[in-house]
């Protein structure tokens, strides 16, 4: 059956799709331009404050992995508009969705790592106070950066080897474009998909398990701790200490939380894809309605990545100064040029 055939026949409408296409891709690349920006800041301001903390090194890695995921989103969604017939770019990248495909998976695996260790590390302040500085050392949190680091490494080198990319030159008239055009044994295609499911897809929604259940714990202490504080009148919280350890945990609740709304899309349409019969990712008649649902993943989780920003602005009052300094002390240099 050839394409046009394909696209008569789809299970949504191809205006319909474009039209939803084209409100995917210029949000989508709305957040991706507004991700790369605050990203680039949390990194700078993190570093400012210095990598001899891991709860530092975590903010600064999650930080690096939006950045990362926001260069991505960014050209998908210029992907999205050409599909969508909004704009036109003088090559036709649609092939090359497929392969930013395992890169967004790898990229959004490593971010679900980081925020788990984040939120197990200020699960283990509270559980055991005393040993958990002894537990999650800047050395101990890096390797376990690291280590998942490289094994996203492997598994993208993995899936990249099994695809071919080449590209096909324009037809003689202005409107056959040079198109991009990715090429996949059917062998290939049963080992990239056990392999990005077992080693990126699989560890991420376990990831994700983990940061709920850490998350509803961190948020339940703190309701706790708060009570215990309304029924002592008269009392307020001296300890310097404690103080900023209570701000790092409502910080980490706060991006966790962001984490887990702005992830529950991909997981339910994963879900979605599972459950409803009738439905499959690999029938080229449900092209159109895959392309839209899984549109929603990248914007939800490009918004996450934009948000963490305000989230550190606002609740972390050392990241607030530093973040003032820096552009302070840009723009009295540019005076002083």
């Amino acid at each position: 059956m050839d394409n046009s055939s394909l696209l008569e026949q789809q299970l949504l409408p191809l205006s319909l799709r474009n039209t939803l296409l084209t409100m995917a891709g210029g949000l989508l690349l709305l957040f991706a331009l507004a991700g790369l920006t605050v990203n680039i800041l949390n990194m700078l301001v993190f570093h400012r404050l210095g990598l001899y903390s891991s709860i530092n090194i975590n903010f600064f890695a999650l930080s690096a992995a939006d950045f990362a995921c926001a260069s991505i989103y960014a050209l998908i969604s210029l992907i999205w508009l050409d599909i969508s017939r909004a704009i036109k770019l003088s090559v036709d990248l649609e092939d090359l969705n497929f392969l930013l495909s395992p890169l967004f998976v790898s990229l959004s695996t490593f971010g679900s790592w980081v925020t788990a260790i984040i939120s197990i590390e200020r699960s283990c302040s509270i559980l055991v106070p005393v040993r958990v500085k002894h537990i999650f050392t800047c050395r101990f949190t890096a390797c376990l950066i690291s280590a998942m680091l490289v094994a996203q490494l492997a598994i993208l080198t993995a899936s990249f080897t099994s695809m071919r990319l080449f590209i096909a030159p324009g037809g003689a008239t202005s409107s056959e474009r040079p198109r991009v055009v990715l090429d996949q044994a059917e062998s290939d295609i049963d080992l990239y998909i056990t392999v990005m499911f077992w080693g990126s897809s699989f560890p991420s929604f376990i990831c994700f398990l983990l940061i709920v259940v850490s998350t509803f714990f961190l948020a339940y202490s703190l309701r706790q701790r708060q009570r215990w504080l309304q029924t002592l009148p008269g009392q307020r919280l001296q300890n310097k200490g404690k103080n900023q350890k209570r701000v790092a945990t409502v910080t980490v609740v706060a991006v966790s939380a962001i984490y887990i709304a702005c992830y529950l899309p991909g997981v339910s349409t994963v879900g979605i894809y599972f459950t409803i019969h009738g439905l499959n990712a690999f029938n080229a008649q449900q092209d159109n309605l895959q392309l839209i649902l899984t549109s929603l993943v990248p914007i939800f989780q490009a918004l996450s990545g934009v948000t963490n920003f305000f989230v550190y602005y606002k609740r972390n009052s050392r990241f607030r100064q530093n973040f003032k300094h820096l552009f302070y002390y840009d723009f009295a240099e540019v005076r002083a040029g």
